[in-house]
């Protein structure tokens, strides 16, 4: 799916389905530059294209979020994957075991069922183009798509099967 395109497939689930959309709010290319420089890392450049043409807020009334770019502002990139990380090695701790969540993990979309979506680094300074799900509740990781226009797809079909 064209990057774009992605906010008017989800004014059709709103519209279809009855649900509340809260416009996504375009973050600007000063907020995505500082934010990789505080990650240490490159966003890929297709997410980078996403976060400042279509951007990040909430979903159909809060039932799933794209986190934002501004590392001024709570809820950012960089503080959720740190509370992430430090929630999931929690969590496997008290569970006794269990995959760890992967060094460096950015979780940039979660549609709030358990599953959190993000990126992996492929190197000290830079994020691969994969996306994987990280299962809270089996704390396993899954690649869902070779790159972000492939997870939007994914995000099509999964977001396409709403109840009506």
């Amino acid at each position: 799916m064209e990057i774009t395109a992605y906010s008017d497939f989800l004014a059709e689930l709103a519209e279809r389905d009855g649900l509340e959309l809260t416009p996504l709010q375009p973050q600007a290319i000063t907020d995505i530059h500082a934010l990789e420089r505080a990650l240490g890392r490159d966003l890929p450049e297709a997410y980078e294209h996403f976060l400042h043409e279509v951007g990040a807020g909430e979903l159909f009334g809060g039932l799933a979020v794209w986190y934002h770019a501004d590392i001024t502002m709570p809820g950012n990139l960089k503080e959720v994957s740190e509370t992430f990380a430090e929630a999931q090695e929690e969590a496997r701790r008290m569970r006794g075991g269990g995959q760890r969540l992967p060094k460096g993990f950015l979780p940039i979309y979660d549609a709030f069922e358990g599953e959190v979506f993000g990126l992996l680094p492929e190197s000290k300074s830079r994020y691969g183009q994969a996306v994987y799900s990280w299962d809270c509740d089996e704390l396993a990781l899954t690649k869902v798509a070779e790159d972000f226009y492939g997870f939007l797809d994914f995000l099509a079909q999964s977001e396409g099967e709403l109840p009506a």
